[in-house]
Order: C-alpha cells, then sequence, then structure tokens
C-alpha cells in the first residue's frame, strides 16, 4: 500500500514539473500545492501510517501497545475501564465466578473466567482416610456462575492374616478382618511368595459389597460371609478354565454373591449366563459353581471324567448339554446329582447332533451304572439294558418319577442302595441270576408291582413288600382296560387292579376283564389302587376277587357302604385307612360323648347281605385301639377271614379264640402278638 501511495506522488510531482512553468502563488491544501510543492511548515496527519502528503513512517508503539498515529498492535492487552470498555474501543468479555470446594464446603479456589472458556482445577488436598475420585460437575466449558465439588470414595482396610504353607512355598489366608470396606481385593503375593489358598471366613462385612480373587488362589476352605449377607459381585481374575481347577470344601464361595464375574479371552470380566467349561477339562470339583447367580444353561464338555458334590447347584438354570455319547456319559464317576436343578438335559448322537435324553439305551459293553448316573432325570421315561450290565451303582435311577417301567437284564448281579428310590414305577422284574440287592434298592414307589422270578426271597436283600410283591412271577405285561390299569399273568391268565382311574359314586370291581380278545380273571386289588378316590361312596365286589393289598382304598373319606365278595380270602394292612367308621359291622364299641377317642372292646368287621361278619378287620378311626386290661377275644361263628394285623400289638388281649368256620388267617394277622390262641 505503501509503495503504490509513494508511486502516486512521484507521478504527480512529475507532471507539476512539467506543466508548471511559470511562477505562481501556492495554494496548500493539505500541506500540497496544486503544483505538487509541499508546504515547509505541513504536519502529517497519518491513517494507517499514511499522511495525505504521501509520506510514510513505521509505527513505533508505546508501552501500551499504540503509536502516535493512532493503531494499536496486534498483542495490545485490553485495559478496561469500569464501563467495560478499553480506549482501543475493544468491550470487556462476559465472565463468571468459579468456585472449588472440598467435600466439607471449604473454599479450594475462587476467580473468573471467561465465558465459554475451561476453568483450571486446583491441587487437590488429602483428606485422610479418603479417596479423590472426581468432580461433582464438568468445568470444561463455563456458561455461569458455579460450584464445583470434590468427590471422595472413603478408603479402608481389610485386615489379612496369613500362614507359612508347609513346606514354605506359598502363603495361606487364615483370618480376614473387614473394617467395614465395601471392597475386598485379596492379594496375589505377600512377603515375595504367591497366596495360594484361603481358611477363613470374613468377619464383620455388613458393608462388602464386592470381593476381588486372585488367579493365584487354588483352594479355598471354610470361606463364608459371618453375617449371611449378600454381597454384591465377586470378580475372579482368571478364565473359566483356572476357576475349574480350584478346589472347595464346606462352605462353597458363590453362596454369599449376587453377581460372579470371570475374565474373558480379552481379560475382560464378564458374568456367565450361558456357563460353557472348556474342552479338555477333566475334573469338575466340589461346589465350583454352587449357587452361580443368572446361569440359565450349562455345557459339559466330553473330556470330563469326574463331577464333584453339589458342583450345579444353581438357581434358575434350565438345560445342561453335554458334549459326547450316552457311551460317555456312562463313563463318568459322579459323586451327587447332576441333575437335581436341570429341566432338560441334552446330549449328542453318533452324528453329533443335540436330542433330549427321554428313552435311554444303556450301549452295549457297559457293565457298570455308576452311581447316581441318571439321578433325578425326571425327563426319562424308559430305560433299556444290554446283556453286559453286572451292576447298578447306589441311587443311579433315583427321582426319575416318570420312569414307569424297568425290565433288569438277566446280566444283573448287584443293585446297590435305593436305586429306584421314588421312581413311581409301575412294574419292576428281578431275575433270578441276581445275588445282592442293597438296602432299600426296590422302594420305588407306592404302585410298584415287583416280580421276583425267584422262589424265594434272601433274607439279606431287605425288600420291603408294598403290598404288590410277586415272587415267582410269570408276569407277562401291563395293560389297560376302561382306562384303569392291570398286571396280567401270561400262563395262568390271571391279573391285578393295580391302579383305577374311574370317578364312579357307587362303584364294583370286576373279577373278570377281556383283552384283545383274550379273558383275564382279576383275583387281587392292588396296594393303593383306590387311594383318595373320595367321590366313592359305595362299593362293591364281584365273585372272585380274593385279596386286597395294603392302603387299597385309602383316603377315600366319603365310603359309606363296603359289600365284600363271598370268595374273598385275605385283606392287608391298612386296606381302608383314613376312610372313616360308616360301613363297618362294628360289635361291642362304645364311643364317648366328645367323640375323641373311641375305644375297642370287641371287634370290628366287613362282609355282604348275606354274612356280615365276613372278614375280622382292623379298626382305625378317631383314636388309638384300646381293649381292657386282661381281655379275651373271640371271633364271631360266621367269621370267614382273619386279616393282617388285627390287634396291632395291643398288649391288654391275653387271649384270643378263633371258631371252627374260620377258613383264611392272613400271614401277618398275629406277628408279634404274645397272647394265647385257642382254636375251636
Amino acid at each position: 500500500m505503501k509503495v503504490i501511495k509513494k508511486t502516486i506522488f512521484i507521478l504527480c510531482l512529475l507532471i507539476t514539473l512539467t506543466s508548471c512553468h511559470k511562477e505562481h502563488t501556492h495554494t496548500f491544501v493539505g500541506g500540497i500545492c496544486t503544483c505538487g510543492e509541499v508546504e515547509n511548515i505541513h504536519t502529517h496527519e497519518f491513517i494507517d501510517g499514511l499522511c495525505s502528503c504521501g509520506f510514510v513512517h513505521d509505527h513505533v508503539y508505546n508501552e501500551n501497545g499504540k503509536c502516535e498515529c493512532g493503531k494499536y498492535t496486534d498483542t495490545h492487552v485490553h485495559i478496561f475501564s469500569d464501563m467495560g470498555y478499553c480506549e482501543c474501543g475493544e468491550q470487556a468479555p462476559k465472565t463468571y465466578t468459579v468456585l472449588f470446594q472440598n467435600c466439607f464446603g471449604e473454599v479450594l479456589k475462587r476467580y473468573q473466567v471467561q465465558e465459554n472458556r475451561p476453568a483450571v482445577e486446583p491441587l487437590i488436598p488429602e483428606v485422610i482416610g479418603y479417596k479423590f475420585i472426581g468432580w461433582d460437575k464438568d468445568f470444561s466449558c463455563i456458561t455461569s456462575d458455579i460450584v464445583i465439588t470434590a468427590l471422595y470414595e472413603e478408603t479402608r482396610t481389610a485386615f489379612i492374616e496369613y500362614d507359612l504353607s508347609p513346606d514354605c512355598t506359598y502363603y495361606i489366608i487364615t483370618n480376614i478382618l473387614n473394617r467395614n470396606n465395601y471392597h475386598i481385593d485379596i492379594p496375589s503375593m505377600y512377603n515375595g511368595l504367591p497366596v495360594k489358598e484361603i481358611d477363613c471366613t470374613i468377619s464383620s462385612n455388613i458393608n462388602l459389597k464386592t470381593l476381588t480373587i486372585p488367579i493365584s488362589i487354588t483352594k479355598i476352605s471354610n470361606f463364608k460371609n459371618v453375617n449371611s449377607r449378600m454381597i454384591d459381585g465377586i470378580y475372579y481374575e482368571g478364565k473359566i478354565e483356572d476357576w475349574c481347577n480350584i478346589l472347595f470344601k464346606q462352605h462353597p464361595l458363590l453362596l454369599y454373591s449376587k453377581h460372579f464375574f470371570l475374565h474373558d479371552d480379552d481379560n475382560q470380566y464378564y458374568e456367565p449366563i450361558d456357563l460353557k467349561i472348556p474342552e479338555g477339562i477333566e475334573n469338575l470339583n466340589d461346589y465350583s459353581f454352587y449357587n452361580m447367580p443368572n446361569v440359565v444353561s450349562v455345557t459339559i464338555p466330553s473330556t470330563v471324567k469326574n463331577i464333584g458334590k453339589e458342583v450345579f447347584n444353581l438357581r434358575n438354570v434350565n438345560q445342561l448339554y453335554f458334549d459326547g455319547t450316552i457311551n460317555d456319559w456312562c463313563m463318568i464317576n459322579i459323586t451327587y446329582s447332576v441333575f437335581k436343578y436341570f429341566k432338560e438335559f441334552y446330549l449328542k448322537d453318533e452324528s453329533g447332533d443335540y436330542y433330549l435324553l427321554e428313552n435311554l439305551v444303556i450301549p452295549k459293553g457297559i457293565k457298570e451304572v455308576g452311581k447316581y448316573q441318571f439321578a433325578d432325570l425326571k425327563q426319562l421315561k424308559s430305560v433299556t439294558f444290554n446283556e453286559s450290565v453286572e451292576s447298578i451303582g447306589d441311587y443311579a435311577f433315583k427321582y426319575c418319577s416318570n420312569l414307569l417301567e424297568i425290565d433288569l437284564p438277566y446280566s444283573l448281579k448287584r443293585l446297590g442302595r435305593q436305586v429306584f428310590y421314588m421312581c413311581n414305577l409301575d412294574i419292576i422284574k428281578l431275575k433270578d441270576q441276581l445275588e445282592e440287592v442293597s438296602y432299600n434298592s426296590l422302594n420305588c414307589g407306592d404302585y410298584a408291582s415287583i416280580l421276583i422270578d425267584k422262589d424265594y426271597i434272601p433274607a439279606e436283600w431287605s425288600i420291603k413288600d408294598n403290598g404288590n410283591l410277586y415272587v415267582n412271577s410269570d408276569y407277562d405285561s401291563i395293560i389297560y382296560v376302561d382306562n384303569n390299569k392291570y398286571l396280567v399273568f401270561n400262563t395262568t391268565f390271571k391279573a391285578v387292579l393295580v391302579k383305577y382311574n374311574g370317578n364312579e359314586s357307587i362303584h364294583t370291581v370286576k373279577s373278570t376283564i377281556t383283552y384283545e380278545g383274550i379273558t383275564y380273571h382279576v383275583e387281587i386289588v392292588g396296594a393303593k389302587a383306590y387311594s383318595y378316590h373320595d367321590e366313592i361312596k359305595e362299593l362293591y365286589f364281584e365273585e372272585g376277587i380274593k385279596g386286597i393289598k395294603t392302603k387299597a382304598f385309602y383316603g377315600c373319606y366319603n365310603l359309606k357302604v363296603v359289600k365284600l365278595p363271598n370268595s374273598i380270602e385275605f385283606l392287608k394292612e391298612n386296606v381302608f385307612e383314613n376312610c372313616g367308621y360308616q360301613f363297618y359291622n362294628l360289635v361291642g364299641f362304645y364311643f364317648e360323648s366328645t367323640l375323641s377317642r373311641v375305644n375297642l372292646i370287641s371287634l370290628a368287621y366287613l362282609g355282604n347281605d348275606d354274612n356280615p361278619y365276613l372278614v375280622a378287620v382292623t379298626y382305625y378311626v378317631l383314636g388309638s385301639l384300646s381293649y381292657e386290661k386282661d381281655a379275651e377275644v373271640r371271633f364271631h361263628e360266621d367269621t370267614k377271614v382273619i386279616a393282617s394285623k388285627i390287634f396291632s400289638n395291643n398288649k391288654n388281649i391275653t387271649k384270643v379264640i378263633i371258631p371252627k368256620g374260620i377258613k383264611f388267617i392272613d400271614e401277618n394277622a398275629f406277628k408279634g402278638e404274645k397272647f394265647k390262641i385257642i382254636y375251636e
């Protein structure tokens, strides 16, 4: 710009010199004549450093950044007056008061910050017993007056005691005294050695929220929350395969936690929902996943060889997947019921596809079904054994409540304890080759018909006759006629009514049934066959029925009429228990006025219109049986049958007289009694 102005001035001067040849009186305007002459006394007036005369000068700035020509430097520091303006004309920007304070309200710093500019935090003072964790407000762009408060977290220390291991190679935590910590980090090292075991409880743990366990831990014993309070979460610094290697004793660690977190392959914490145990794991130790919260499914690899106690005691679990075949599963050693908390069990077929196990076929070559192998597998409906199975371990099918029928193989030699406990079996058939039956092996439900090929039952087997025990049987199958279940025998064409499924108020027990063109003679009513059918009010029997087993009509509360057939030969104990007393033919009874007790001074009978004294029975109703001291009991002369356990160990009876007309006396009628029996 300056160069241009100088050039213009020189051109004007040259024009004047060449055009003005005569002397004239100069007329100065702005210190310059039209001829170009400059006034000697001219004072320059600068605009942006250029005078109208064309003179240009270099700016010289004073301490305020101002040149005499009026120009200010670019770095001029504005000094604003009370009116909010600088002498250069600049208006002062807006500012706001920023105040920093600690958690106790004490001021740390107060100053003005221009609008939309960040505030600068002060030095953070240390507060004993607390840890600074940040500020309560953002101050990266100030737009108003603001008070910013420091946030602190109380720091607390857990007192941990250690013992050196016997080989002096690692430490064992023996005590954790929690001084109201919200979080405890179990250290991985102490005095230069790894911490490998926890053998203690946590004391004074009311405020404890989280617990972190290092990967160095290999054994946890007696670890529990003293106050039994749930904590928010347990964090494990290893992966699932590391967790599987920890040995747990007694109190399960996860019992006291709402959440459990592991490291994934990227070393980030995650909470298992679908728990997948990695391939290669062979042992699932006791309590490993006990009470692990929020798990809904579990997958076990085919490499697993041992499953310990209460491994999968889970709250919300549904499915268990096994990445092997049924042959692989039969090879696993199981310490305790695996399926207790699972609703469904899937394993793989030969093609590698998962399937729901409902109909079990024990593979060829398997000689032993192990302890707890299928216990609590409620989805199981049938089991087929191959002829190589020689032993079935303790509790192998315990609580398989939908298992209806078992035909044991001829190769079987041993049955463990409570193998079929509470299975609700219809039929279990034992072969002659069986050598050992443990205690309660065949305690398998109230309705199970136990069929044994042997001519007798060895005493050491301790088989309890639940009313449906058949020795040396030629059982054929279970059939259904009119929706009622019958056990039929193929050589004699006889049948047992196993379960009644009708709803008649007046009911007649049939003595013959026809199935697929074959007629069977029903001679026996099985144990609990009619239990809890309280719709029955009147009960009749066709001629041909010979026996009624234990508790056959248990709980038929509204039963008022019972007519037995003349063909009856035996009644087992408690046939009509909890049925009232209206249908009994009571002889010699009297009732106290309160009806709170029944005193029996003679006998109760059941029969029909022709002979109401046909069967002498035990009578249970409002109270216990009670005879007068030194009582002498004589059966009615028309009595034909004496039922099982008729006197129920009544010690007041000294003599029982049996008339000539008695045809059948149950083998257990007088068992254990010490009174004198006289036959007329």
